[in-house]
């Protein structure tokens, strides 16, 4: 109903516009039939009763009261009507303005502005149609997922669940930043193993020169 009420509120406000105007034009020319000299419609009828005297029968027709374009409110109401079919200020004033502007306000409105408005209704009925029916496909088919992501179905009321929930292992943010981590202290401790080997080995060398000068000073010279 919302999308049915999103896409026609700018044709409607449109026509209700268009309504308005032309209820207004009345209002300006029938307001004050006595300024313009207005004359109304009087239908009479005669009654035949077969006797001595016949009965004629004639509408009693107030100017003020009974004007359909007394007021806005009035006038706005008589536009309306044309949409069922009432045309009532050509049926209560004979004047020629009041025919023009009936017959062209009556093409406006009834024949261009209406047609139009149910067709419109029409196309945007369908297109609320398809998207409830893909609406409603989805929400099926997330029911369906749903149900079928479920590892074991119960039938009765389960246990309460535990208070605590336990997790053993680390996120793979946490691992990324310990092994780098990791990689820096280890590359510190290879350096650390280098600088120790060597001198270490630089010590060994040392301690065999000495070796070696003290077996030279202890053999005895040939002769």
């Amino acid at each position: 109903m919302l999308y049915v009420i999103k896409e026609t509120w700018m044709f409607l406000s449109f026509m209700i516009l268009v309504m308005i105007e032309i209820a207004h034009s009345f209002l300006l020319l029938l307001e004050y039939p006595d300024y313009t000299n207005l004359t109304e419609k009087i239908s009479s009828s005669t009654l035949f009763t077969g006797g001595s005297t016949d009965l004629k029968i004639q509408n009693d027709f107030d100017r003020t009261e009974d004007n359909p374009a007394k007021n806005f409110f009035t006038s706005f109401l008589s536009r309306y009507n044309w949409l069922k079919g009432d045309f009532l200020q050509q049926d209560t004033w004979n004047f020629w303005a009041v025919n023009v502007i009936t017959f062209i306000g009556s093409i406006l409105l009834v024949t261009i502005l209406q047609n139009m408005f149910i067709a419109f209704m029409g196309g945007v009925y369908s297109k609320a149609y398809e998207k409830g029916r893909v609406a409603l496909l989805r929400f099926r088919a997330e029911s369906i997922s749903d149900y079928e992501a479920l590892d074991k179905i119960y039938f009765y009321p389960q246990s309460p669940e535990p208070k605590y929930i336990y997790y053993i292992g680390k996120s793979k943010k946490d691992d990324y930043s310990v092994d780098d981590d990791s990689s820096e202290t280890e590359k510190e401790n290879e350096e650390i193993n280098i600088n120790q080997l060597k001198e270490i080995n630089s010590k060994i060398d040392k301690l065999l020169d000495a070796i070696i000068t003290a077996d030279r000073q202890i053999m005895p010279k040939p002769r």
